[in-house]
């Protein structure tokens, strides 16, 4: 640093000089020093003040906002809940039976090829000892959701829900109308008359129908069954990821049949479908 740039005794004199003479002239730095921190800090907590005002205003707004949330949350796990088990009956009294005798009445019918007697017995203990392929089966019903109407938020966090989502409608879709495909086929055969149940062309397809059917129950129940079983994993993620201090956090608790009936399911898809997706966890 250059001699220049410094102050010379004779320029801090004169600045002295003048704080000296400004003294005099009526002006007192330590009353005014202190007036001047005062305000400061007073402007300071004016302005801290504001600011927490403003803070505890937007947390109120995003603790509103998340309540509300975890409220949708909540009952979309309850009606998630509600879709497995509502699924869930139907397998266990619909479908596993339905396909096991409707192939089990396949391979007893083939056994009889064109004996008149051993058919006319069949038919007449078709209903008894075949009744679950018989049996007519009531609509289900399933809770729906859309994502991206009723909890579009959810779509910020995971989007992936988007897919399963879609998939979880396509295969709701197509389980009922095989359901009402196969109720449509019995009232055809109930409607048979005498005749046309002992030809043995017509009872083989009536039955070869129903076993068809039988299949797309399965693979259709599996995959909704994945669907279900995925959203609601995403879903409890999600949920906890909230603090437990805005409220009930509800995930859903699967049925104790639910990874048996999986697996029976699955058995059953992979040997109807050899290219069937292998390898994945019944509950992931």
């Amino acid at each position: 640093m250059t001699d220049t740039s410094l102050l010379s005794e004779q320029q801090l004199q004169k600045i002295l000089t003048a704080i000296e003479t400004m003294k005099h002239s009526g002006i007192h730095w330590e009353q005014v020093i202190p007036v001047f921190v005062s305000a400061l800090l007073a402007m300071c907590v004016g302005i801290v003040l504001k600011y927490f005002k403003v803070y505890r205003e937007r947390k109120k707004v995003s603790d509103e906002r998340q309540k509300r949330e975890l409220t949708q949350l909540n009952v979309a796990a309850t009606a998630m809940g509600y879709n497995i088990e509502s699924l869930l009956h139907i397998v266990m009294q619909q479908v596993l039976p339905h396909h096991e005798r409707s192939h089990a009445a396949s391979i007893a019918l083939g056994d009889i090829e064109n004996n008149t007697a051993q058919l006319r017995v069949f038919v007449e203990t078709m209903h008894s000892e075949l009744t679950a392929m018989m049996m007519r089966c009531p609509e289900p019903y399933f809770i729906d959701l859309e994502f991206s109407k009723d909890l579009p938020f959810v779509l910020a966090k995971d989007p992936e829900l988007l897919k399963r989502s879609g998939w979880m409608v396509s295969y709701t879709r197509a389980l009922k109308e095989l359901l009402s495909e196969r109720n449509k086929h019995i009232d055809i055969a109930a409607n048979t008359n005498a005749a046309e149940s002992l030809d043995f062309q017509v009872l083989e397809e009536q039955i070869r129908v129903q076993a068809h059917i039988a299949n797309g129950e399965v693979i259709n129940s599996l995959m909704l069954f994945q669907q279900f079983v995925a959203i609601c994993k995403k879903l409890k993620t999600i949920t906890e990821s909230y603090k437990k201090e805005l409220g009930v956090r509800l995930t859903v608790g699967f049925p104790t049949p639910l990874a048996n009936t999986m697996r029976e399911l699955r058995r059953i898809a992979e040997a109807v479908s050899p290219e069937f997706p292998q390898g994945c966890s019944v509950l992931m």
